[in-house]
C-alpha cells in the first residue's frame, strides 16, 4: 500500500505545474525530481513487495531497503505533501518492521547433502 500511495501521488505531481511560494513575492519552486524519484521509489517498493512472494532471504532484503528508503523519501517531502506522506511512511515503517522481525525470526537455509550421497 505504501508504494500504491507514492506511486500514485509521484504521478501526480509529475504532471504538474511547480510549486509557488508567495511570502514577499513569488518564489517557483520545481519539485519535478522529486516527483521523479517519488514515483521510481513507489514503483520499487510494489516490484520489492511482490517479489516476497518468493519468500526467499534476498527479496526481504530488497523489500527493507526500498521500504526504508521510502521512509528517507518520506521525511524529505514531508512539507509538500504532508497527508500522503503520514500514510506512506507509517505503512512503510510498519512493513520494515514486520519484514525485519521476520529475517530475525527465520534461521537461515543451509544446503543439505546431494542426493543420492549420505553422510558419514
Amino acid at each position: 500500500m505504501a508504494g500504491a500511495i507514492d506511486a500514485s501521488a509521484g504521478a501526480g505531481a509529475v504532471r504538474v505545474d511547480p510549486y509557488v511560494v508567495i511570502d514577499e513575492g513569488f518564489r517557483r519552486l520545481d519539485v519535478t525530481g522529486w516527483a521523479w524519484l517519488q514515483l521510481a521509489t513507489g514503483l520499487a517498493v510494489i516490484a520489492a513487495a511482490l517479489a516476497l512472494t518468493v519468500d526467499r532471504r534476498a527479496t526481504a532484503c530488497a523489500a527493507i531497503g526500498a521500504g526504508a528508503f521510502g521512509v528517507l523519501l518520506t521525511v524529505a517531502l514531508f512539507a509538500y505533501q504532508p497527508v500522503e506522506r503520514v500514510m506512506s511512511g507509517l505503512l512503510a515503517t510498519v512493513a520494515v518492521w514486520l519484514l525485519a522481525g521476520h529475517l530475525r525470526a527465520t534461521p537461515r537455509r543451509r544446503p543439505g547433502p546431494p542426493a543420492g550421497r549420505e553422510v558419514s
